[in-house]
């Protein structure tokens, strides 16, 4: 069986080239990298969590909630407020008294002025204010999953672009090699082309293979500029920031226990405790419609002041102060119907709300086991495709021997060429899509720290 624990692949030692090779490439790109950053993939993802945008939206719209769930918010408190105004005229008044006495006055001056304070509580609506701030406190809850769901969805796209990096630049080392035995062939077509045994034909089709292996090359690095980019970018900064990937290898965790995955998954996926927290606020949603079906009681406490003052009229002024209170109840009767309809209404909202968990739960659950299935599938084929590796490995060096005594045409040559640049690309490609399934596992999980190194 493929052993996971001990599988540290790296395309450049299981191709073919010199160690001096190496060293000459080393050399070369020392200095390059001396001065942009080392990037590992925790510091990718603690990067991520800071600055991502989504993440950020998240912790946002999760604060609007946690402001929200307030037990002023919910109705709990009672509301005090002061007023005051000043109402000034000037009239021209004439007024006749049953008497027979008259009175007329000009541009005669009055002023009211008032002031007081009232407050307003709510002593008793049918319990709704508690359901409600139950209500508010499940939203600030649902808005705290749905960061975790942001957290974790930002993450596992930071392994999908890390290790999108990684797999190109074992890529841009097994084109290298290529490209260096693809030189080698061409030295070779050239020294026989000198030693009046070659052929102009097979010198020229080296060189077209040379040039071919050349540009898929310069290919390769251009897609690890692509997708070092578009990781800056879900990094949350700028485009052109400069790094380089700390890791060289795609290392796998080992075999996953589905029984313990599953398990985690009911109680710790995010999502899915969001759907359930939705849920439980409908639940509340309907019993705070219910509750509107109880009687109002409300209390009331003011203090007011009121000076008054006229030129023309019966008082020349008049001052009052005082304090006035009372208590007040209303019950609906009747409302046209509108209660049903509320009620109703909420009491779908509450089955969508069901029906929309379960379905999650089912979507969830069967993602998971699919993963599984797909990480145990692939786990077999990394098992062949390490043999075939291998085998192709064994075959271009005997090749490339023969090849060297002319018992070997160049196109025979590239053909075992070719097989292994296949199977090296196989091997890696199975190694992302391995290290791909086992972090969308621990995402659906709801294993944060099992997206990381």
């Amino acid at each position: 069986m493929f052993d996971v624990q001990s599988l540290r692949f790296e395309v450049v030692k299981t191709f073919f080239y010199s160690p001096f090779s190496i060293f000459l490439l080393l050399l070369g790109t020392a200095t390059h990298l001396h001065a942009q950053e080392r990037l590992t993939l925790k510091q990718a993802m603690e990067i991520a969590l800071e600055n991502n945008f989504e993440v950020r939206v998240a912790r946002a719209e999760a604060g609007i909630a946690a402001n929200n769930a307030t037990i002023g918010n919910a109705g709990m408190l009672p509301s005090v407020g002061i007023n005051a105004s000043q109402q000034n005229a000037i009239d021209n008044t004439r007024q006749e008294f049953i008497t027979g006495n008259v009175q007329e006055v000009d541009a005669a001056e009055s002023y009211n002025f008032n002031t007081g304070a009232q407050l307003n509580w709510t002593l008793f609506d049918g319990l709704a204010m508690f359901t409600t701030h139950q209500q508010l406190k499940k939203l600030q809850q649902q808005g705290e999953a749905n960061v975790r769901t942001a957290m974790q969805q930002t993450l596992h796209e930071v392994v999908m672009g890390y290790y999108g990096i990684v797999r190109q630049r074992q890529g841009i080392a097994l084109a290298e090699a290529t490209l260096e035995l693809s030189e080698e062939r061409v030295r070779l077509e050239n020294g026989r082309m000198d030693a009046g045994r070659g052929s102009r034909v097979t010198l020229l089709q080296a060189e077209v293979d040379r040039n071919a292996d050349a540009s898929l090359l310069m290919q390769r690095k251009q897609e690890v500029f692509a997708q070092q980019t578009e990781l800056n970018l879900l990094l949350g900064r700028n485009a052109s920031t400069a790094f380089v990937i700390a890791s060289d290898t795609i290392t796998l965790s080992g075999a996953p226990d589905l029984a313990k995955l599953r398990q985690s998954l009911m109680e710790q996926n995010p999502e899915l405790g969001a759907g359930r927290l939705g849920q439980e606020a409908a639940l509340l949603q309907l019993k705070t419609t219910r509750r509107q079906r109880w009687p109002l009681i409300d209390a009331n406490v003011g203090y007011g002041y009121q000076n008054s003052s006229s030129e023309a009229g019966f008082l020349a002024s008049r001052t009052n102060h005082g304090l006035s209170y009372g208590l007040g109840t209303s019950i609906n009767l009747f409302n046209g119907m509108e209660q049903r309809r509320l009620e109703r209404n909420a009491k779908a909202v509450l089955e969508v709300s069901q029906l929309r968990t379960a379905q999650l739960e089912l979507e969830l659950d069967g993602a998971l086991i699919t993963a599984f299935s797909d990480y145990a599938a692939l786990m077999e084929q990394l098992d062949l495709a390490t043999l075939n590796l291998d085998a192709a490995k064994r075959s271009t060096e005997l090749s490339l021997e023969r090849f060297r005594q002319g018992m070997l045409t160049g196109i025979e040559l590239r053909d075992t060429q070719l097989a292994q640049t296949r199977a090296a690309d196989l091997l890696t490609d199975l190694l992302y899509r391995a290290k791909l399934t086992e972090a969308m596992l621990q995402r659906l999980a709801g294993k944060v720290e099992g997206l990381s190194e």
